[in-house]
């Protein structure tokens, strides 16, 4: 069994307030969820206006699988426009 996953920074375009920030967000957390198939949740920078962490994982038996996965998690945040991609870590255990 292997855990892994990725921790997503990202850095908001045209967001005005906390409450534009967390629609974005949770646009995102929730088509990923149900996409891939995957755990999401947003781990970092709460309460700042422009950067947040996202944070997925997942448990597998086939970590190659998996890091197809979150790549693909990767790319599809790549294509959002109200967001830019600016650190990515990747976590296994």
């Amino acid at each position: 069994m292997n855990l892994i996953g990725i921790e997503v920074y990202i850095r908001f375009h045209y967001v005005e307030s906390l409450k534009d920030k967390r629609r974005i967000i949770k646009s995102i957390l929730d088509k990923t969820r149900h996409k891939y198939q995957i755990s999401t949740a947003e781990v970092g920078d709460l309460d700042s206006l422009d950067t947040s962490s996202l944070g997925f994982g997942m448990v597998t038996n086939d970590p190659k699988h998996a890091e197809v996965i979150l790549q693909k998690v990767i790319n599809f945040i790549d294509t959002q426009s109200e967001v830019e991609i600016f650190k990515i870590e990747w976590l296994k255990a």
